[in-house]
């Protein structure tokens, strides 16, 4: 579990991802964009990308959310609203900027190292994985991480792979598959965006100036 903020950790992290220098991203390791959602049902796990915040909608489909997310010494939290998606994606608009994840539409090949990380709510748990190598798996499976035991908690966390502006973002945990006696980890990924993300949008979103209650100011942009 990472509890320190220092820059050792940002190689750590950075390694973890397997990355091949700490030059290569600037992201500081408080602010890896994952989130803790907590919805009127329960808790999710997401991600921050640059569509908004993802999760899988387990709790809720809509209404209100408070969100933590990492951006300095302390988890911060800001309150937010659900935006239905399509399928299982789920989106969260907040008044505030926070760090965002690139997403990735490059299909994972076989054995290709991933990072799995969890977060709850406190600080990012990072696990290494491996995409399946097995014919009878379709879709994007992941090997079990050494001593890691899937918790009903984890799941909507995120599966990164790395890319030139940092970790991107494959896709979210779904769930556990069993095969044969092996456990797989099953993930929202490459197919799933397709049905959201590939589709006509705005050139330009709106954009708008929005007074929050402290009295400080914000630009808001909209997804829709």
């Amino acid at each position: 579990m990472i509890s320190s903020f220092h820059s050792k950790q940002l190689c750590y992290i950075l390694g973890l991802l397997a990355l091949t220098s700490c030059r290569v991203s600037r992201r500081q390791p408080t602010e890896i964009p994952v989130v803790r959602i907590q919805t009127t049902k329960g808790f999710e796990q997401g991600v921050s990308t640059e569509e908004g915040i993802i999760f899988l909608g387990r709790t809720a489909h809509k209404g209100p959310v408070k969100v933590s997310y990492l951006l300095g010494p302390s988890p911060l939290v800001e309150a937010g609203k659900i935006r239905e998606g399509v399928g299982p994606l789920h989106f969260v608009d907040l008044e505030v900027s926070i760090p965002k994840a690139p997403i990735s539409f490059r299909a994972p090949k076989p054995g290709e190292s991933l990072s799995l990380i969890l977060y709850d709510g406190h600080s990012p748990r990072v696990l290494s994985t491996r995409v399946a190598r097995d014919p009878r798996i379709r879709g994007t499976a992941l090997e079990l991480p050494p001593g890691y035991r899937p918790k009903p908690s984890d799941i909507g966390a995120g599966v990164f792979q790395p890319s030139p502006e940092g970790p991107a973002l494959v896709g979210l945990l779904q769930g556990v598959a069993r095969l044969g006696g092996k456990s797989w980890l099953l993930v929202a990924g490459r197919e799933t965006w397709k049905t959201h993300f590939l589709k006509p949008t705005p050139s330009e979103r709106k954009k708008e100036v929005f007074y929050r209650a402290d009295g400080t100011r914000t630009i808001r942009t909209s997804y829709r």
